[in-house]
C-alpha cells in the first residue's frame, strides 16, 4: 500500500481477512476537530467513518518532584 496526495492506495491480498490502518489526527489548534474517511473499495461496498478528536494542547512532563512555575492562568501559554 502507498499514500499519494493524501490517498492510501494498494491491493490487498484476498487470503487477509482483515486490514489494520493507523490514524493519526494532528492539530495545530486547541478544541474539537472532526475528519472524515471514506474507502472504496473494488469488488465490495464502500466503508466510511468519522473520528472526533478534542485537542488539549501540549503535555508537560516533569522529572522533579516540585516545580514552582508561579501563578499561571488555566488553558495558556
Amino acid at each position: 500500500m502507498k499514500q499519494e496526495n493524501g490517498c492510501i492506495q494498494g491491493v490487498i491480498d484476498a487470503e487477509e481477512e482483515s486490514v489494520d490502518l493507523r490514524v493519526l489526527v494532528r492539530s495545530e489548534n486547541r478544541g474539537e476537530c472532526m475528519a472524515y474517511f471514506y474507502i472504496e473499495i473494488e469488488d465490495g461496498p464502500p466503508i466510511s467513518f468519522q473520528v472526533v478528536c478534542n485537542f488539549m494542547g501540549p503535555l508537560v512532563l516533569c522529572h522533579q518532584p516540585v516545580v514552582d512555575y508561579g501563578l499561571v492562568k488555566v488553558n495558556s501559554q
